[in-house]
């Protein structure tokens, strides 16, 4: 077994990058394991259940060989869907899900107008509803379910596509004249800059990357820092591309020191 220490962090896809490479821009010297579920993507048409089951299974798999001390669930699907059933599964890790940033944009809105934009399974779960009762039930909250700004990211759609999707899925929020747009899904942060321009910078887009990279460092464990740096990148599919694809994201990113390809989802011997 592998006795460095890792933080183990959980996606779909690259959505959840956006969350790691701001944390490793301050935490530079600690090893991590990002798991990109490439072969189950997208989880925004997946049952609770089923997704509960295959992050479970990862991480029984993954601890067979690595020293995993702080997981990470950098998508906010996979956090309504399975973050209590991972809780209850495993006992004596701290585990972090990625929650819609629906209390600062309750904080921040002048209008009392906030749009929520999130996958349909974020969107039809009752952790959403009950997100909004707490921190904004005295505000107009519009929710719109999407899987093709997730789709435009991680199949890297060019950007007359990007911009056409941004614009069929963004103009109801438009019109209703919100003033804070809350992205409920990691994925939607990589086109942070384009849904900017498209509301002409005039609504505060606001995503959850501070949020949590500040909770991974109250929770990181002491003395986890190493000088022998370790930084994986696993692919539950390779194929098709996809590895390719990963290889270029990183070279622009220069996050990941290895990349592996296997799928982890199911228990192995």
């Amino acid at each position: 077994m592998n006795n460095n220490r890792y933080i183990l962090f959980f996606d779909s896809g690259i959505g959840g990058i956006t969350i790691l490479k701001n944390f490793l821009d301050i935490k530079k010297n600690v090893n991590v394991i990002y798991y990109a579920d490439t072969i189950n993507f997208p989880y925004g048409d997946k049952e609770e259940v089923f997704i509960g089951k295959v992050l479970h299974n990862v991480y029984l798999n993954l601890i067979k060989e690595y020293n995993i001390e702080l997981i990470t669930i950098v998508c906010n699907t996979a956090s309504v869907a399975a973050l209590q059933y991972l809780r209850e599964k495993i006992k004596n890790i701290q585990i972090i899900g990625t929650v819609p940033a629906i209390k600062p944009a309750a904080e921040m809105t002048v209008s009392n107008k906030i749009g929520i934009i999130a996958t349909e399974a974020t969107v039809k779960l009752q952790y959403l509803t009950n997100l909004v009762n707490k921190y904004a039930s005295d505000k107009k909250v519009l929710i719109k379910a999407s899987s093709k700004l997730a789709d435009a990211v991680e199949n890297s759609f060019d950007d007359k596509k990007i911009k056409k999707i941004i614009k069929d899925e963004l103009s109801h929020f438009k019109n209703e004249n919100i003033d804070i747009l809350v992205l409920g899904c990691t994925h939607y942060s990589f086109l942070k800059e384009e849904i900017n321009d498209f509301f002409e910078n005039k609504v505060k887009v606001i995503d959850s990357v501070e949020g949590l990279t500040n909770r991974i460092m109250e929770l990181l464990p002491k003395d986890i820092e190493t000088d022998d740096i370790d930084k994986i990148l696993i692919l539950s599919n390779g194929k098709d591309g996809i590895k390719e694809k990963y290889e270029e994201l990183n070279d622009k990113l220069n996050v990941f020191n290895r990349i592996i390809v296997e799928d982890l989802s199911c228990l192995k011997d």
